[in-house]
């Protein structure tokens, strides 16, 4: 994986890549860890105390993530029939229901423009109903075959998935927490 990715330039190392490995890791650490047995137990104790630490911290975008296709079935459920559009740009349109009341924002299902060439602003009239990190504005995940211009172009501005109701303003909008 180094040669190809670092060496080479040839491929990067994806998720799918690097998961290969995870139990050749595991029994690696299991053998440093059993060789702490030797040692007084409050270092061990909290060498591993600080490893389920690192694990919760690292973790926490994960289980706290929501995804595009479940906020567009949510919010479908609750407001009716949805006009989608995005803020990615890239060769590919949108289509929307342009009679809807409702705007949802990047998380139409199966549109994702290739290549990623950037990001566009949208401005919209009315109210912002809800808003959500992307799964993309986690880092980690821009990884997973984006060249170094779509990272740039994800990285540039918070990329959200938003509701907005069309018409006046009113002062019913709730925003979540940022991404």
């Amino acid at each position: 994986m180094v040669l190809h990715s670092v060496v080479l330039h040839d491929a990067v190392v994806l998720g799918r890549f690097a998961r290969q490995v995870v139990p050749f890791l595991c029994l690696g650490a299991a053998a440093g860890y059993a060789s702490l047995g030797g040692l007084r137990r409050v270092p061990a104790v909290t060498a591993v105390a600080l490893a389920m630490a690192m694990m919760a911290v690292n973790l926490a975008p994960l289980v706290a993530q929501r995804f595009p296709a479940d906020v567009s079935r949510e919010w479908t459920t609750q407001f009716g029939p949805l006009a989608y559009d995005r803020t990615l740009d890239g060769p590919q349109g949108i289509a929307g229901e342009e009679t809807s009341r409702y705007v949802a924002l990047n998380v139409e299902p199966n549109v994702m423009p290739w290549p990623v060439l950037g990001l566009r602003d949208v401005v919209r009239e009315g109210t912002l109903v809800e808003s959500y990190p992307h799964p993309l504005a986690w880092p980690a995940a821009q990884y997973e075959g984006f060249t170094q211009a779509g990272r740039a172009a994800l990285r540039a501005r918070p990329y959200r998935m938003e509701l907005w109701r069309r018409g006046a303003s009113t002062s019913t909008t709730r925003t979540l927490p940022p991404s």
